[in-house]
């Protein structure tokens, strides 16, 4: 073999690595694009399970917490910390997501709940 086709096959064998390198990366890229994809999706399904999506409603001086979709009853309070707790001894694992109500008393549950998260509860 001479010096031409030595040099030939280095710069052959050398362009192939790098094509190889090449594919490789594209493979690593594609599988990393999945992974997290499927990490995306994981934990949105987690959230969605972890979130009740709720209603608010007061009737004189009582809270009322009812599931959005199916208006069950979740739990009541005379005050957002007896609200909060009380939703908190039933769902444990579960938070509410204050989806629809009077715009003044969401306000206030929102202001109230940070405040109460916001405190010694947080």
């Amino acid at each position: 073999m001479d010096f031409a086709n030595f040099f030939l096959f280095i710069i052959g064998f050398v362009v192939g690595l790098a094509f190889l390198a090449y594919l490789q990366l594209r493979r690593l890229r594609s599988m990393e694009e999945e992974l997290l994809d499927s990490i995306q999706e994981d934990l949105e399904r987690r959230f969605r399970e972890m979130m009740i999506p709720v209603v608010l409603e007061q009737h004189d001086n009582k809270l009322f917490m009812y599931h959005k979709d199916t208006w069950q009853y979740l739990t009541s309070g005379e005050t957002v910390t007896e609200l909060v707790e009380s939703f908190e001894e039933r769902f444990p694992d579960r938070r509410a997501s204050v989806e629809d109500g009077d715009d003044e008393l969401v306000e206030r549950f929102e202001r109230d709940l940070e405040n109460y998260y916001g405190g010694t509860h947080g």
